[in-house]
């Protein structure tokens, strides 16, 4: 996928640089184009050796997520959404696809505007999802969170026993649940184990991105133990943040980090998560921008202006304004912005322009910074976007970045008299 995306890339720059060559032959011949010409030329050039280099890697791995864990109150959604029960027999393994969310989530560094949910404890985000009762470490979907997949069944056919799904509070700040209520481990012809009692939820965060798993009453008075898969998954099963546990005690502080995909949470009458358990995943490193000036919208070739911003750290870690720029040294390197255009092909360094950050910023925190950006290089005339980014010196760019509304490149004179540039277009 990659490898593919590189390709495209490359292939327009050099789409570019073609264009810009043919342009530069067939306009007149003075002194002013061909300075012109040639300066911009190199630039197209040097933005195409970018894309053979390759590109650095992100923060957008579920691997790089924080976790944490908290003691809460489960408030159970009893009105609103959308509520699935048969009425007539139990849910067992069903799936319901392509549930809209009504705005945007992003994880593992992609936004997403749809969930697909499983019975069996677990959600895919996109519109696809196959069914798996081991959804981190198996299976074709990808892109899971999961709360207690395991071989799941509703408690009874009646409306006590459902899932639920629903957007709750106000924008930026509204939260996506999916909740399972009163659901057990399947035991065999479609019954569930006996004493068995789940109720728990999954709630996604708008703009922190923010992944809670809210665990209400969860009971089992059978001491015959399974296990099940507690956490994330990201593109492939090779990137995975989960939990591991095979004590027989409650999950609350008692889990540890999974180092396989395989591993699991034990489940038996002692070994089961409290009321207002809540486990939590955010990314480590991701940031908004809540306030940006970069002037007008129309810009000229080659012009250069000070751009200021606000930018808000919702991401799990401090951002240092100083610290090694290299190598990467376990969170301690000191984090930079620099930005790009939107044709400027993968690489965030086209410009040379990473700039500290004023002072440090701990998470939920802000901070005002002032850098320079210049126009497109090559032939990027016409609707562009200026991209922002940050990046932690020397180990990964941030997962998310910023993309600004359409901004008009203007394009350089359009005639020229006895070596004397005329009025540009955009003067």
């Amino acid at each position: 996928m990659l490898l593919s995306s590189s390709y495209k890339k490359l292939n327009n720059q050099l789409s570019y640089f073609t264009n810009y060559i043919f342009y530069c032959f067939k306009s007149p011949k003075t002194a002013t184009m061909n300075t012109f010409c040639i300066q911009h030329i190199k630039h197209v050039a040097l933005i195409t050796i970018f894309c053979f280099l390759g590109f650095s890697s992100a923060w957008g791995q579920v691997a790089n997520y924080t976790f944490s864990q908290s003691s809460g109150t489960y408030t159970a959604i009893t009105t609103g959404g959308t509520v699935q029960n048969s009425g007539t027999t139990r849910i067992d393994d069903q799936t319901y696809a392509n549930v809209p969310i009504g705005w945007t989530f992003n994880y593992n560094g992609a936004n997403f505007t749809a969930i697909s949910v499983s019975a069996n404890g677990w959600i895919t985000l996109g519109a696809t999802i196959t069914t798996s009762s081991t959804p981190i470490s198996t299976g074709s979907s990808n892109n899971v969170i999961s709360a207690f997949s395991a071989d799941l069944i509703a408690r009874n056919a009646s409306s006590t026993s459902n899932i639920r799904y629903v957007s709750v509070g106000t924008s930026p700040n509204r939260e996506f649940v999916i909740q399972w209520t009163q659901f057990a481990r399947y035991s065999s012809s479609n019954t569930p184990r006996t004493g068995d009692n789940f109720s728990f939820q999954i709630r996604l965060s708008e703009t922190t991105n923010r992944i809670n798993i809210v665990y209400g009453t969860c009971s089992a008075t059978s001491t015959s133990g399974s296990t099940a898969e507690v956490g994330l998954r990201g593109a492939a099963n090779t990137d995975y943040n989960n939990r591991s546990k095979t004590a027989a005690n409650a999950w609350f502080n008692n889990t540890t980090t999974g180092l396989a995909n395989t591993s699991s949470v034990n489940v038996l009458n002692t070994s089961m998560p409290a009321s207002g358990t809540i486990f939590t995943w955010r990314p480590t490193y991701q940031f908004s921008i809540s306030a940006i000036n970069y002037g007008s919208s129309t810009w000229c070739v080659g012009e250069t202006r000070s751009v200021t911003a606000t930018l808000v750290n919702t991401g799990a870690a401090t951002w240092l304004a100083s610290g090694p720029t290299t190598p990467c040294a376990a969170g301690n390197n000191q984090v930079a912005i620099s930005y790009r255009w939107n044709g400027d092909g993968g690489s965030w360094d086209v410009y040379n322009n990473r700039n500290p950050l004023p002072s440090n910023v701990a998470p939920g925190g802000s901070v005002n910074v002032t850098f320079n950006v210049r126009s497109p290089n090559g032939n990027l005339l016409g609707a562009n976007n200026l991209a922002i980014n940050l990046i932690q010196q020397e180990c990964a760019w941030f997962a998310v970045n910023y993309t600004s509304p359409s901004i008009d490149i203007q394009g350089p004179p359009t005639s020229v008299s006895a070596g004397v540039t005329t009025t540009p277009i955009c003067a």
